[in-house]
Parts: C-alpha cells; sequence; structure tokens
C-alpha cells in the first residue's frame, strides 16, 4: 500500500469523486481541513504522475501532490508523519512530488532530525559517515582513506544506505540533500 497526498484544491468532493474513478475501488480516502490522503496499490510512478498532472489539466487548477515511496508498508506509517510538516506547512510550487524532490524544494526543513532519522533507519550510516563521504568529494578510495575505512567496508555502507533508503551518496543530488539534513 502507498499513499499519495493533495492539496490545494477548489473542491474535495469533485475531486475524491475523481480520484475514486481514476484509480478504481482499491483506494482508501482519508480527506483533512487542508489536503487528502489516498492510499492505494498502484505500483508504477510515472502512471501516478500522469494520472495526477491529468487530473490538474482537466479540473484547470494546479495542486501541489507527493506520491509516497515504495517502502514496505512497516515504513508507510513513518514516512506519513515525517512528509506532512514539510509538506502541509510550507509553500511549495504546484507539482507532483516524491521524497527526494519534495526535500529539494525546503531550503529550511524544520523536522530534518526525523527526517534524517527516517532516512537512516536500519542502513548503519551516520552523520559522520555522509559527512566524511561528501567532504571527500564522493570519492570512495579518498574517503575511505580519510575515514580509516577499508574501502571495500566503506561500498558495502554506501550499497546497504542505498538499498534500504533509497539514496546513494555516490550520486550528487542524494549526497547533497543527506549533506544539508546534518548541517
Amino acid at each position: 500500500m502507498r499513499f499519495i497526498i493533495i492539496r490545494n484544491f477548489n473542491d474535495s468532493k469533485m475531486l475524491i469523486n475523481i480520484v475514486r474513478n481514476l484509480l478504481g475501488v482499491n483506494i482508501k480516502i482519508k480527506e483533512e481541513n487542508d489536503y487528502i490522503i489516498v492510499y492505494h496499490e498502484y505500483k508504477n510512478d510515472e502512471d501516478i504522475i500522469r494520472i495526477l498532472n491529468s487530473l490538474s489539466e482537466d479540473l484547470m487548477t494546479s495542486f501541489i501532490s507527493y506520491i509516497s515511496s515504495d517502502f514496505d508498508e512497516t515504513k508507510l506509517a513513518s514516512e506519513l508523519e515525517v512528509i506532512l510538516p514539510i509538506f502541509v506547512n510550507n509553500e511549495i510550487p504546484a507539482g507532483v512530488y516524491n521524497f527526494k524532490s519534495l526535500l529539494l524544494q525546503k531550503p529550511i526543513i524544520h523536522n530534518r532530525r526525523e527526517v534524517l532519522n527516517y532516512i537512516l533507519d536500519s542502513t548503519g550510516v551516520g552523520e559522520d559517515f555522509i559527512r566524511g563521504f561528501a567532504e571527500n568529494d564522493l570519492n570512495v578510495s579518498k574517503a575511505s582513506k580519510a575515514m580509516f575505512i577499508h574501502r571495500n567496508t566503506m561500498i558495502y555502507k554506501l550499497d546497504k544506505l542505498k538499498e534500504i533508503s533509497g539514496f546513494d551518496l555516490r550520486v550528487f543530488i542524494d549526497a547533497y540533500i543527506l549533506y544539508m539534513l546534518i548541517q
């Protein structure tokens, strides 16, 4: 199960009816004052993005939507808890966002400690590792020497971080997000 959060819409009842028609009956919708959360089973983000963009065009309104990551269901509640303060209480341009693109929209994240803990949970990677790798130009050999970590251990930790969190420190954008969160 995944979720979509939608906010900045005019008519919630009409939006909910359209979403039900587009996504089918295997969805659950939770309506709040400023946003709705749609729980769904779709796996293909491209289809969801196409549906949301089409919906925005058809309704002739710009709204902001967030597509949850494809983490397992045990992390679903944690992701929602971490994302809601960023998504709901901030000015974000209209569009469709995922976890990384939403974090890139916000230069100041007030719950950054919670976001960082959510990302690093069960990865075995800490702030010193992220700082050391980023400050050594995202270079495995250079960072492993500077941090006194065997090169293979460094690669193992990088791979584990990517596998569990979806963040790859060897990719500039991912490293930038994580580095900004530890500052």
